[in-house]
């Protein structure tokens, strides 16, 4: 029926808006002060003041030069000072898929109108990933939808849920970036002086996770009365994060002219997914292990004997991140500076 049909429409929208909701951590412009400070020191290479760092004599680039600035998963800037950094930069670009946060961190730091702080500001909203939010909203209203109607019927299983969802999930894969270049409208080639990416990596794909995590723990305790079983779910995702994420890193890579500055959450005893898969890569880029394709060198150029690697780590230093204190949620960031070679 058309009533039926549109209240389980709303339902579902419902569900993922209070979802959407949970993201935000109440006060957390106020809680990370500390840790954004030191953040956005390392980005104005003020590193020299952050406890931790390490600096290998002869490697402390000046940021005189720079004259472009891009944020990637910018968000409402909680965790980087967008004022200190707009009056660095000519050009400070912020890149997220939520626009709305975006505009409020503009209007937190007084700077609606463009170039207020004495650079242009301007923001960028699109997907890192392929995926939008708009999918993965779509994603969860047809599960929910799926789902409310076989229960209705009496044939909703574990089974059958998870069979729905993996069928989902490989309807949204078609749309993941699989080449370099599908990053170029955010990321376009040389697009900025630096590129800072910082906590990204373990949030490509947390809302679209979460989300499916709420309605099977919901299914679990209203229906099923057990659990759900979540590791195919969470598999694909790692594939997905495993084939995503060297691709990013290199358009990183590419866009950044000067330097570009990573941010991943460190723990060697509980690994969090994508940042592990991030770092491991970016050391390894750093390391001269593997030319990144998207800086014009050949693997053969990339490994000549005696040839610097084509970026370098100038800076690494560890932060901590009081991520949700109420939740006694705390990272250290591990934040790795890397300089183009042969770049004035």
């Amino acid at each position: 029926m058309p009533g039926g049909a549109d209240r389980e429409a709303g339902e579902a929208k419902e569900a993922f808006r209070r979802i959407r909701e949970s993201f935000r951590i109440p006060d957390a412009f106020s809680l990370w002060e500390e840790y954004r400070e030191r953040l956005t020191g390392c980005v104005l290479d003020e590193g020299r003041a952050v406890p931790g760092q390490r600096l290998p004599e002869g490697q402390s680039p000046a940021v005189d030069a720079d004259r472009s600035l891009a944020v990637l998963g910018a968000g409402a800037m909680n965790d980087l000072d967008l004022k200190r950094l707009a009056a660095r930069f000519r050009t400070v670009v912020l890149i997220d898929s939520d626009l709305a946060s975006l505009e409020e961190g503009l209007r937190r730091y007084d700077l609606e109108a463009s170039g207020s702080a004495g650079g242009e500001i301007r923001l960028l909203r699109g997907s890192l990933t392929g995926i939008t939010e708009a999918d993965a909203e779509d994603f969860f209203c047809a599960l929910y939808t799926r789902s409310v109607r076989s229960a209705r019927a009496g044939r909703l299983t574990p089974e059958r849920f998870l069979a729905d969802s993996l069928e989902l999930l490989s309807g949204l894969e078609q749309r993941l970036f699989r080449t370099v270049e599908a990053f170029q409208t955010l990321l376009p080639p040389g697009g900025f002086d630096t590129v800072v990416c910082a906590g990204l990596h373990s949030q490509l794909f947390s809302l679209l996770t979460l989300s499916w995590q709420v309605l099977a723990g919901s299914l679990s305790e209203q229906v099923f009365r057990g659990p759900v079983p979540a590791e195919p779910v969470l598999q694909r995702v790692k594939e997905w994060n495993g084939a995503l994420i060297p691709l990013l890193d290199r358009a990183v890579l590419r866009a950044a002219r000067r330097r570009a500055l990573f941010g991943f959450e460190y723990d060697p005893a509980a690994p969090v997914e994508g940042a592990f898969q991030g770092l491991r890569d970016v050391q390894g880029l750093s390391a001269g292990l593997e030319p990144a394709d998207s800086l014009g060198l050949s693997a053969e150029q990339g490994l000549a004997a005696g040839q610097e690697p084509p970026v370098r780590l100038s800076h690494l230093t560890d932060l901590t991140w009081p991520f949700s204190p109420s939740r006694g949620r705390y990272y250290t960031m591990r934040i790795l500076d890397l300089w183009k070679e042969d770049v004035t």
